[in-house]
């Protein structure tokens, strides 16, 4: 079978047509040519089966905008004047957890502005991840993610 941009002729998108055949195949119910069982006629249709789902982990993800946060000092790099914080809140049922994954988790990150040594705020941008097993939420940060934290998913 060939497709339409085989030839410098035929456009991009052409229909695939046999290899003898100038014609589309005929749509409806007339024979078409078949497989290795044979010529299929009118339309086929498979039953759908039957799915059940149940779920097995839900993500939420929250970006707020924050104001009068105090500036986040970086032990890796240069301090962060904080205006946006990204909280990704994990979650799984009990019947789908982990043992490290109880109940859930929850990664924060921090975006804001680079503060120079003159103490003003510089132009570039800087996003830090913030690592709750390693104490680096300051209080204003747990404060908010304890304050957002969608209902039952602490448990």
């Amino acid at each position: 079978m060939t497709r339409g941009t085989d030839y410098p002729t035929q456009g991009p998108g052409a229909p695939l047509y046999g290899p003898e055949s100038a014609e589309p195949p005929a749509s409806g119910t007339e024979e078409r040519p078949g497989g290795l069982n044979g010529p299929q006629t009118g339309a086929q249709s498979l039953a759908a089966p039957a799915v059940t789902a149940e779920p097995a982990a839900e993500t939420r993800i929250l970006t707020l905008r924050v104001t009068g946060a105090p500036d986040l000092p970086n032990a890796y790099g240069p301090t962060i004047a904080p205006h946006t914080l990204k909280i990704t809140y994990e979650w799984q049922p009990p019947a789908h957890r982990q043992s490290w994954f109880t109940p859930g988790r929850t990664i924060v990150q921090v975006t804001g502005a680079r503060r120079l040594a003159s103490g003003r705020v510089g132009r570039q941008e800087i996003t830090r991840d913030l690592y709750q097993r390693l104490n680096e939420w300051p209080a204003w940060v747990s404060a908010l993610v304890a304050a957002h934290m969608p209902q039952g998913w602490d448990q």
